[in-house]
């Protein structure tokens, strides 16, 4: 974490124009020194403390911003798909995805297929299964919509892994499966 806020600190004092800006009002500095030596508000002093606290200021403000669109969507992304173990019940098909904050052990989920449209499609529910040490989470379809599209994704068709969406929330009319797939009534 502070590797990458560092990284993320230089990157934008870079990009930012920090450089330029601090070998410009160190020349600023100077030049006016040179040519007003006697001011009662010393001149000079104002211009390098102005500028480096305007330099500091890009270079936070491009940081925070920086590190703002990076975060991009906070849900995880399917890297792969597996077929579950027999002893699974569902629909045999376990997806390895992106580490997140918003999940932990158990948590129901929905999967949703982004398409052309801009639409995204709920395709069907799961649960998180298990939290690996790197990160990474492995949640487990428990029921599916398109069967062709569960295809694909157990081929690991990357046109589709891409497309889909992992959400914290399962929509209320699935809750009465979830209860039968766990052995409860309705």
């Amino acid at each position: 974490m502070k590797t990458r806020f560092w990284k993320t600190l230089g990157h934008s004092f870079v990009v930012g124009g920090g450089p330029f800006l601090v070998v410009f009002g160190i020349v600023l500095t100077i030049v006016v020194w040179q040519i007003d030596r006697d001011a009662t508000i010393r001149l000079w002093i104002a211009l390098l403390v102005g500028g480096l606290l305007g330099t500091l200021t890009v270079t936070f403000f491009k940081a925070a911003r920086e590190t703002f669109r990076a975060r991009g969507s906070a849900l995880p992304r399917v890297q792969v798909v597996v077929e579950a173990p027999s002893h699974i019940s569902g629909e045999g098909v376990i997806m390895l995805l992106e580490p997140s904050d918003l999940f932990s052990h158990n948590t129901l989920v929905s999967f949703y297929l982004c398409s052309g449209d801009g639409f995204e499609r709920f395709m069907g529910i799961g649960k998180f299964r298990h939290v690996q040490e790197n990160g990474k989470i492995q949640a487990e379809v428990l029921d599916w919509e398109r069967e062709d599209i569960l295809t694909k994704l157990k081929r690991n068709d990357v046109t589709v892994l891409r497309r889909i969406l992992v959400k914290p929330s399962v929509p209320d009319t699935y809750i009465d499966l979830v209860r039968i797939i766990r052995g409860g009534e309705k």
